[in-house]
């Protein structure tokens, strides 16, 4: 008898142990298939030195040894043909080093700080649109962009023209015909036209969002409507943007939601709440998330570990494991709390962020070891194992469904080279910078490493032309 339980807990050990490892075996496995790549067939054991240097950097075990000195002129094949697979081409709008800072304004406009410490505004060819210089310049909103200029704040059309002057001591964006303003340390709202048409009286102010705006007086936070009328009395400690026709707020250390005809639709009662999304706001209670609709009712009882938000009818909910052997799990569920999909150990290594994400177009970003793409019934779009890139923005344009992400260009993968690949892991813009984001349109901004100096630039996007001799 005695022998049987030794037996029986050297098996349950054994089996806590290889559980334990399941993911990083996995990752190691995921990396070995990259590295068999990139790395020459018949040179196995600069692959087996390298994944072991990168296993024990992942497990924070002992540092690495600096890799050997890559020749500028050095490229694996496996880049070259990255390379040369790439299905977009580019053109500089603004080189890199040209100026100190980028920043996108809408459409084809460019905010560019010049090395006087001075912004100007370039288009799509880039060149400037005027010869004035700000200190400051927001993105267009409503065809108007606010600006600050020897502390004066004005508004600025598409041609760089002043169009709205006054005493104001801060300005803001446009939203839905009111932009907010600082007059005599109080805020208010003006009109396209200049007009005041929501006196400075309020401490803060929020932007107005689906007709309503926060604001906030000596009593706490509130809601008026466009004209200026209150709606939600100034009583909160905190209160959000409307979404989908209601407001958090919070009262106390409590969270609930008001409506639009400023009525309480949840009482603040919840620890912690997300915004409404496709009908329905997750909301914490007792350390455990659940859901309500648009009632105020729950329609899912607090019961996950964490949670996200609903999109294309799926949300992302979380059951942590009940012990240190045990792994935290993710599924998706639907709006009656049924499993879509199945629940999965997601997790993250190294310098990778967590992510279990919202779906867009049938398809959300996950980290499984590396970031991956599931479509809406789990199933791996992009798990990294058939592409030379890693991703390294977990979000993409409408336009193009293009993903920064990076390939290694040398043989020890220690040079990163970024462009954009598809969700598919094929590559739409050759790999050729130091860094990317994701396109603006048709406009992407980029950086270039020289010297170890890191400088930023702008190129244009677009489809290659055929060859029509081909």
């Amino acid at each position: 008898m005695q022998k049987r339980i030794l037996s029986f807990c050297f098996v349950i050990i054994i089996m806590i142990i290889i559980y334990q490892y399941a993911k990083d075996y996995e990752k190691i496995n995921l990396v070995t298939k990259k590295a068999e790549k990139s790395l020459n067939a018949n040179d196995t054991s600069q692959m087996d030195e390298m994944m072991r240097n990168f296993y024990l950097k992942e497990n924070q075990i002992i540092s690495i040894e600096k890799l050997k000195e890559i020749q500028e002129n050095e490229m694996t094949e496996l880049y070259k043909e990255v390379l040369q697979s790439a299905q977009l081409e580019w053109n500089w709008v603004i080189e890199p080093g040209e100026y100190d800072d980028i920043q996108f304004l809408g459409g084809e406009y460019i905010a560019v700080k010049k090395k006087n410490g001075k912004y100007g505004i370039v288009n799509g060819d880039g060149a400037f649109i005027c010869s004035e210089e700000y200190d400051f310049i927001s993105a267009y909103s409503e065809d108007m962009a606010s600006a600050e200029k020897k502390q004066e704040h004005f508004y600025i059309d598409k041609e760089g023209k002043r169009v709205i002057e006054g005493t104001f001591q801060a300005a803001r964006s446009f939203h839905e015909k009111r932009a907010a303003v600082q007059m005599r340390d109080g805020w208010g709202f003006i009109n396209p036209n200049g007009e005041l048409i929501i006196a400075c009286q309020f401490e803060q102010v929020n932007n107005f969002q689906e007709g309503y705006a926060a604001v906030k007086n000596q009593s706490g936070w509130g809601y008026i409507d466009g004209t200026g009328r209150t709606i939600v009395p100034c009583q909160y400690d905190e209160a959000r943007d409307y979404k989908e026709g209601a407001a958090a707020v919070r009262l106390g250390n409590f969270w609930g939601f008001v409506d639009e005809r400023g009525e309480v639709e949840a009482a603040c009662q919840y620890d912690e709440v997300k915004d409404f999304q496709e009908g329905f706001a997750a909301v914490k209670k007792d350390d455990k998330w659940g859901y309500i609709d648009q009632t105020g009712q729950i329609i899912i009882e607090p019961m996950y570990d964490d949670v996200g938000s609903f999109s294309e009818g799926k949300a992302p909910v979380k059951r942590n494991g009940q012990s240190q052997e045990e792994m935290d799990k993710w599924a998706y569920i639907d709006s009656m709390n049924t499993v879509v999909i199945e629940y999965y150990p997601y997790c993250t290594t190294g310098e990778f962020r967590m992510k279990v994400g919202e779906f867009q177009d049938g398809l959300a970003f996950v980290s499984d070891g590396l970031p991956c793409i599931i479509n809406d019934k789990g199933k791996y779009v992009f798990d990294g194992s058939d592409s030379a890139f890693f991703i390294s923005d977990t979000s993409y344009d409408s336009k193009y469904k293009a993903i920064p992400a990076y390939v290694f260009s040398d043989d020890a993968m220690v040079e990163r080279k970024y462009g954009l690949m598809g969700v598919d892991g094929g590559c739409l813009l050759e790999p050729v910078f130091d860094y990317i984001e994701v396109p603006y349109e048709d406009y992407v901004k980029v950086e270039v490493k020289v010297d170890e100096e890191r400088y930023h630039g702008v190129i244009q996007i677009k489809e290659k032309q055929q060859d029509i001799n081909n």
